[in-house]
């Protein structure tokens, strides 16, 4: 099974191990309650334009590192990036907040050029719509727009959260 298949099912709360070699599912488990998280960083097209390709990609990894290493020090899942953002899955409410407010502080305090980014969160479950695709009963497109419309720093939540 691919890599990308594996984070939808971990997204949906689904163990991959479960799988059968022709990814049957052994068992099927409930669906469990999750909360996604989405950022954006802010600026990122003109600071592009700015810094140049080779120096702006370098702020984009050290934007990508960051953002992993607070994911994972609040028990955040990487389900995929999009350019210049990330959305994740939180089996907890309380952890995505935390990891939100870690997000900001660790952007605020890292040095050399300065990144912003916004996050949005939104809580619900997780339904699978074909292979590849997953929505939740709390809409993740919710969570999205709670980032995109943002002010720069900021952190928006949907009604789940």
């Amino acid at each position: 099974m691919a890599r990308g298949d594996d984070r939808v099912l971990s997204f949906l709360g689904r163990d991959p191990v479960m799988l059968s070699p022709a990814g049957e599912a052994r068992r099927t488990p409930d669906a469990t309650f999750r909360t996604v998280l989405f950022t954006d960083l802010v600026g990122h097209t003109e600071m592009m334009s700015r810094l140049g390709d080779e120096r702006g990609r370098e702020v984009l990894r050290r934007h990508e590192t960051i953002t992993r290493e607070v994911l994972k020090s609040h028990g955040g899942t990487e389900v995929k990036t999009m350019g210049d953002g990330f959305m994740a899955s939180f089996g907890c409410v309380t952890k995505a907040v935390e990891c939100a407010v870690g997000l900001q502080r660790a952007f605020a305090e890292q040095e050399g050029e300065p990144l912003s980014v916004r996050v949005g969160l939104n809580a619900g479950e997780p339904i699978r719509r074909g292979r590849r695709s997953v929505r939740r009963d709390g809409d993740p497109g919710i969570a999205h727009r709670c980032e995109g419309g943002g002010r720069q720093d900021s952190c928006g939540a949907g009604e789940g959260v």
